[in-house]
Formats: structure tokens, C-alpha cells, sequence
């Protein structure tokens, strides 16, 4: 054991139990200085934990304040209801009474222990123990497959086209490819980042086809793969399906039909293994290799009424992330973990399992399960509208939030877009029962078409600015290419934001407040063309809607934000004020409010031009507009208007929106 100091050399769990300000440390200055020259490993964990947790210039202000010990034992009861919320077991490391200076520092025992008995924490990481990730996995998985009747039980589901055997469970067998012919069985997925520019040294092509039925040499396969064949091993299923094992690379029609079926794949599949921590496959993902800010220090265990053995200790650390990692910002996997019924998330800093009920984590704390919470979305739910169930409205909401975070996301091959949100489009396509128009729905086009980009709220940094894509294979290998109709979000790269949870929301769901229209005489068509959640390549540019309504000419105005709001300090960069350059401009009278007739946002930060046209699409909102040389228009950004009865002056056409 590390040389402690006085106050670090007999602290115990039954030292801080219950204790609301157990004296520490004189000051923080104190705490540092033991840390750094006097080699004490548990103040060089306390004092890391508030480095780490706390603004530097409140940790320089606090530094002749006294620190105490608080804590939150949580192992006298171990019953079933255990955890049902967010907890764990934690020491609090406090500075000062009046700062906002302080600390958490987590609990864990070893499996095998006196103290595993009531602890429940346990660090994988740490002790790189697969029978513990095992044990582990398998205590949540039973208590899910018997408790959890949303999340499916253990009956055979038909399996993918392709998975990979790989012997019965025990067994020394060679995998190989598997083609099922669509028989049931007890499966488990891959969910993974490959790495960008990744090639598996071996993958199913054409050729190996007929090989890989034979053998597929784990030795020599992405190490990724190898070690999520490993725990298919270890947790006892002989089936696996790995994409790039499944799906023939390279052969576009194979892997057009088997894109529009990965909704079958993760939602069939009895459990998906997240690779959360790795964004490169060849360096796998069980095994962490980022060097830890300080070591989890042994410490006495003991529990009030209990006779406890001579030794029995437990370990406390650094509290740990519950973030998956980098998967959490791609587009493939993003889709996965929506369709997946259960999954066992190799994150960050430690071992999770995520269901339709509840999200359960190593260090102790879990939660139950709520829509959109920490990213997580669950499509198991029943759409279809009736007694009891979600309206159409509630529905389009949860598309609204899903779509917002799925276009944070990352993605590799821009041209893909469609594909890594095709399986979920499908899901709330059954239920609203209405045409899917590149990322829009049909029966809510107005609310759909009033996207804007994501930087216009702060939901972005300034880098991550809407942008074209570029393409990286082929011939638009390096260079901008059109993915998408202008009109939607799905043409851009980058975070948007929809039209949606606003107070004005009722002015986009309430048809007497719409001021366009689908110019088909059937009143809902607003397009001729076709396109569909199952279409994932070729797509059908240019893909035109066909409305009625009022555009108007505008120009970016030269008066400074500042004048027009009157707030000499104001600032609002993203924001264009728009002036009307039209034979009705002298209506609008001559003052610096009047000739202002709508705030314009542009999609691009870059690039636009000063005269432009503007549509309502609502009382208040509509979209700005570029016209093309053959009269068609293409969306440039998103406005609200300040003069709406300008705006109403418009005389109402036919508008082609490509």
C-alpha cells in the first residue's frame, strides 16, 4: 500500500458512513501539496477529482478554504428495487462551506469479495477481468430476458440473410458464413465505428463468398470483429452478424437489399455489443489503453451489523463517464442503438446495459428508461394511433427530436445519409401512414419544410456550420455533389434544428394560419416524384414539390442590427435583416422599422446573395429562396417575418421547389 498521510492512513468506508463533513485537509493548498510532494495516493485522487471537476479560477479562490468528506454508502439494501433510479455509491470531497469547490469519488469492490456482496459497483477497466465483463453481462441480460416484457424474451426471431457461425456454445468450431434462408434463431449484432478510410484485411466480397462458408480466419479478421466474436463466445450464442462479414462489400445491389433490412437485423437480435470507446476498428475495443489521472486506492470495508472478515477492503476512484464514446457521434450507429432491443455498451470509462426498460451501469447508478433522455430513443413502442396510444402528433415530435440529434452525427461516406436513417424512417413511416419525402413527411410539410441550422440556436459551434457534402469515392471523390432537394435537411451536413416545441407551434399545425399549399388538385400531393424510406442510392434528383404560394423579392439590408433593434450593444450575427425591393416597397413608408419586412437566417454561413425571394409558409415563417434560370427556386435559409401583411400582398402562383 502507498504512504498516506494522517488524514488519508485509517480512512474506511465506516469512517465516512453517514458523516456529513468529516474533517480532512486544513485547505485546499494543504490537500495539493500532499498530493504532489508527500506521495499520497488517496489526496492525489481527492485532489485530481476537483482539478478535473471544477473551474480553475474557483479552485484558486478556495484555496485556504478547509476540505471535508461526506458520503453516500449505498449497500444495506440489496433487494430487488434496488437502483431503480440514478445512485451509487459515492464520497463527496467538499471545500469550504460557501464555494461551489467539490468532488465525487466512486466506490467498487472486487468480485469474490466480502464487500462485493452488498456493493454492487464493480471496474471492469481496471481489473481487465473478462469472467467479471462476463458475469456481468449475463446478471443484466437474465434480468432483462425475464423481467422486461417490452424488451422480447429469448424466442427464436428470424435471422438476417447472413450471420456468422460460430460453433456451439463450448465448443473449439472454426466460424464461418452462415446464410440462414430465413430460419429463427437466437443472434446476436455488431455495433461499431470501422475508422475512417478503414479496409478489413478480410470482408465478404463476391469472391470470398463461397470461402467464408468454409472459414473465416479469426486471426486474421479486423480485431474488432475478432473480439466481438469473443463475446459472442463467451455469453454463450453461436450466431454474430458483423456488417462487413454479412453484407457483400463492393456489390451495390447486395448491399442495397440488405440496407433497407437493418431494422430486422438489430430489432431480431437478442443482444447488439456496442464497441462505444473505439472510432477505429483494427484497434479493437475491449481493452482500455488511455492512461488513468490517478490510480482507484484499497481501502477497509465494513457494514454496521455485520460480522465482517479480517482484510475485507474495497477500492475508491475517479468517478467514471457513462458516455459510450465516439459511436455516440456516428450515423450508422446512432440508427443501431434506436432499433436495437438490448444492448451491452463498451464505453468510455466503464461497462453499461441499455434496454427498453432501463439503462443499467457498472459504477452503481441506472435510471428507467425515457424518451430522447442521453440520447437514447426506443421504437418498440407501438405507433399506431388508437385508445392508449401516441397521436400523430406526438409521433412527428418524437421524429423531430430523433432527427434533430441524428444530424450532429458523423458519417464517413455522405452519400449514406439515407441509408443510416432508413430503418427508422421505415418504423414511423407504418405508423403515420403517410409518404416519406427525403427526410420530411407528407402530412406535416409545413412544420417540416422550417428547419434551420442548429448554429442559429446555439445548439452548434461556429464550426459546425450547415454545410454541402463532399463526396469521398468516385467521381465526386473530393468535391460538393447534391445528395438531396434543397428543401431538405437532409441535404446539408451538420446540426439542424426543426420547427417544433416552439410557442408558436399552433401556427404550424392549424391550416388557416398556412400560406402554401400543394398545387395538385387533390390538396395533399405536394410532389409527383417518388421516393421512399427504401430507397438508399440512386436517388431521384431532381426531386421537385410543386406548391402555391406567395414569393417575394427581398435584399439584405446594410442597417446594423443594433439601430433597427435600438439596443446600442446588440448582438445577433446569424440574424440578416431583409428589405422588400419591390414596386410595393413604397407602401412600407421610409423609417429605418418600416422597411424592414422579415429577420433572415441563412443555412450556409457563407456564400449567399444579397438579393434573394422569401415565402411565407405560415403566418409568420417561411423559408428564403434563390430562383434558378429555368424559374424554379432552391431553398437558401429560413425567415421570420416582421411585416406579415406585406407579405400576404404577394401575388399567390405556382412554385417549383427542387
Amino acid at each position: 500500500m502507498a504512504t498516506r498521510c494522517k488524514f488519508c492512513v485509517n480512512l474506511s468506508i465506516e469512517e465516512v458512513r453517514g458523516m456529513a463533513a468529516l474533517p480532512h485537509h486544513d485547505c485546499l493548498a494543504d490537500l495539493k501539496s500532499c498530493a504532489e510532494t508527500k506521495c499520497c495516493d488517496i489526496c492525489l485522487l481527492f485532489w485530481t477529482c476537483l482539478w478535473e471537476s471544477n473551474e480553475k479560477e474557483k479552485i484558486d479562490n478556495a484555496r485556504d478554504e478547509p476540505v471535508t468528506l461526506s458520503s453516500l454508502i449505498d449497500d444495506l439494501y440489496t433487494g430487488v428495487g434496488r437502483y431503480l433510479e440514478e445512485g451509487g455509491s459515492e464520497i463527496y470531497v467538499l471545500v469550504g462551506e460557501r464555494t461551489s469547490v467539490d468532488g465525487h469519488i466512486g466506490i467498487f469492490a472486487e468480485p469474490g469479495t466480502f464487500a462485493s456482496k452488498y456493493l454492487l459497483e464493480r471496474n471492469t477497466l481496471y481489473q481487465q477481468d473478462s469472467q467479471l465483463r462476463t458475469s456481468l453481462t449475463k446478471h443484466w441480460l437474465s434480468t432483462c430476458q425475464q423481467s422486461h416484457p417490452r424488451c422480447g424474451g429469448v424466442d427464436p426471431l428470424e435471422m438476417p440473410t447472413r450471420v456468422i457461425d460460430v460453433g456451439p456454445p463450448g465448443g473449439v468450431a472454426k466460424s464461418r458464413l452462415f446464410l440462414t434462408k430465413g430460419i429463427h434463431g437466437r443472434y446476436v449484432a455488431l455495433s461499431y465505428s470501422w475508422g475512417d478510410g478503414v479496409r478489413h484485411p478480410i470482408k465478404l466480397k463476391d469472391e470470398t463468398l463461397e470461402s467464408l462458408q468454409t472459414d473465416i480466419p479469426e486471426q486474421s479478421i479486423t480485431r474488432a470483429h475478432r473480439e466481438a466474436v469473443q463475446i459472442t463466445r463467451e455469453l454463450g450464442y453461436r450466431y454474430i452478424w458483423i456488417d462487413a462479414l454479412c453484407i457483400i462489400q463492393g456489390n451495390k445491389q447486395d448491399w442495397a437489399q440488405e440496407a433497407v433490412k437493418i431494422p430486422q437485423v438489430y430489432g431480431n437480435a437478442e443482444l447488439t455489443i456496442v464497441a462505444g470507446r473505439s472510432n477505429h476498428s483494427p484497434d479493437g475495443f475491449l481493452h482500455y489503453t488511455s492512461k488513468l489521472l490517478a490510480p482507484p486506492c484499497r481501502i477497509p470495508y465494513s457494514r454496521p451489523n455485520t460480522i465482517v472478515p479480517e482484510g475485507s477492503h474495497c477500492y475508491i476512484s475517479l468517478k467514471r463517464t457513462d458516455k459510450a464514446g465516439p459511436v455516440d457521434k456516428r450515423a450508422w450507429c446512432f440508427q443501431e442503438s434506436v432499433l436495437s432491443r438490448r444492448m451491452i455498451v463498451f464505453g468510455m470509462e466503464q461497462l453499461s446495459f441499455k434496454c427498453r426498460e432501463r439503462n443499467d451501469y457498472e459504477d452503481g447508478h441506472a435510471g428507467l428508461y425515457e424518451w430522447g433522455k442521453k440520447g437514447r430513443y426506443d421504437l418498440s413502442t407501438d405507433f399506431s394511433t388508437g385508445d392508449g396510444k401516441p397521436s400523430k402528433d406526438v409521433i412527428l415530435r418524437r421524429w423531430y427530436d430523433l432527427t434533430r440529434d441524428y444530424s450532429i452525427c458523423e458519417i464517413y461516406d455522405p452519400t449514406d445519409v439515407f441509408a443510416t436513417l432508413s430503418g427508422v424512417a421505415s418504423r414511423f413511416q407504418t405508423a403515420l401512414g403517410c409518404r416519406y419525402l427525403a427526410g420530411l413527411w407528407e402530412g406535416d410539410m409545413i412544420r417540416g419544410l422550417l428547419w434551420k441550422s442548429g448554429r442559429l440556436l446555439g445548439f452548434a459551434r461556429p464550426t459546425e456550420d450547415l454545410r454541402d457534402p463532399v463526396g469521398v469515392y468516385g467521381n465526386v471523390k473530393g468535391k460538393q455533389f447534391s445528395r438531396a432537394p434543397s428543401w431538405s435537411w437532409l441535404a446539408l451536413q451538420g446540426p439542424m434544428w426543426p420547427a417544433k416545441s416552439r410557442s408558436d407551434d399552433r401556427n404550424l399545425q392549424d391550416p388557416s394560419t398556412f400560406r402554401c399549399r400543394p398545387a395538385h388538385p387533390d390538396g395533399h400531393t405536394w410532389s409527383l416524384g417518388h421516393w421512399d424510406t427504401t430507397i438508399v442510392s440512386n436517388f431521384p434528383l431532381p426531386f421537385a414539390l410543386e406548391v402555391i404560394g406567395r414569393p417575394q423579392e427581398v435584399s439584405c439590408s446594410t442597417i446594423p442590427i443594433s439601430e433597427y433593434y435600438r439596443k446600442p450593444r446588440y448582438r445577433r450575427t446569424a440574424v440578416t435583416l431583409l428589405e422588400a425591393i419591390t414596386d410595393l416597397n413604397t407602401r412600407l413608408g421610409n423609417g429605418v422599422q418600416d422597411r424592414i419586412v422579415a429577420e433572415g437566417y441563412f443555412d450556409r454561413a457563407q456564400g449567399n446573395p444579397t438579393t434573394l425571394w422569401a415565402m411565407c409558409l405560415s403566418s409568420e415563417d417561411g423559408i428564403l429562396l434563390k430562383k434558378n434560370q429555368d424559374g424554379s427556386f432552391c431553398r437558401l435559409g429560413y425567415f421570420f417575418a416582421r411585416n406579415t401583411g406585406w407579405f400576404e400582398q404577394g401575388l399567390e402562383r405556382h412554385v417549383t421547389l427542387i
